[in-house]
């Protein structure tokens, strides 16, 4: 699910705190159609919270749920493992 690149910007913004849409879209550069259906999809797989906010103008926010929060922690590890082989490895001549 992480290993696409804007999912993996997204969970790495929900990972540190928690953005509106326009604070996402706008970190992203991408456009609400695009971001939209990242979201969905990350709501699809039960790895993402929503909830609206009631401040000066209403908005949204996501978190990343529970499974959410474990699941991109072991895509993390995992890309750890991958560069920790890749350090490893002879540099071809």
């Amino acid at each position: 699910m992480f290993h696409q690149q804007v999912r993996t910007r997204i969970a790495m913004l929900l990972y540190v705190g928690e953005p509106s849409f326009s604070q996402l879209k706008s970190s992203l550069a991408i456009t609400d159609g695009n971001l939209d259906a990242h979201l969905r999809k990350l709501s699809s797989a039960g790895y993402l919270h929503s909830r609206m906010v009631l401040d000066a103008r209403p908005h949204t926010v996501y978190q990343l749920s529970e499974s959410g929060l474990h699941a991109f922690e072991t895509y993390l590890d995992a890309l750890r493992d991958i560069l920790n082989l890749a350090d490893e490895m002879p540099l071809k001549s």
